[in-house]
């Protein structure tokens, strides 16, 4: 007879679930397109006068993937727009 103890599930909210809880949606949809717009294009306007303008599409690409994958996490495993009626 084997018995296995598992521990409680922890219920302790995440940073991205307490800051989600005290943002309005308005507040969300401005901070999702902040990060989607504004990051990638201050990425390539301060890095194209020292690299060059080839390899500050590069780097602002880059940047701009990364947002992607962090807007994505918000929008569709933290559950932030969950309760919109699509």
């Amino acid at each position: 007879m084997n018995l296995k103890l598992i521990p409680p599930p922890d219920e302790t909210p995440t940073l991205v679930e307490r800051v989600g809880s005290k943002l309005s949606e308005s507040a969300k949809y401005v901070l999702v397109g902040a990060l989607l717009l504004c990051i990638p294009l201050g990425v390539y306007n301060l890095v194209v006068s020292e690299v060059g303008y080839q390899n500050a599409i590069h780097w602002g690409f880059g940047a701009g993937m990364l947002c992607m994958w962090l807007s994505s996490y918000l929008l569709f495993f933290s559950g932030w727009f969950i309760d919109l009626d699509w």
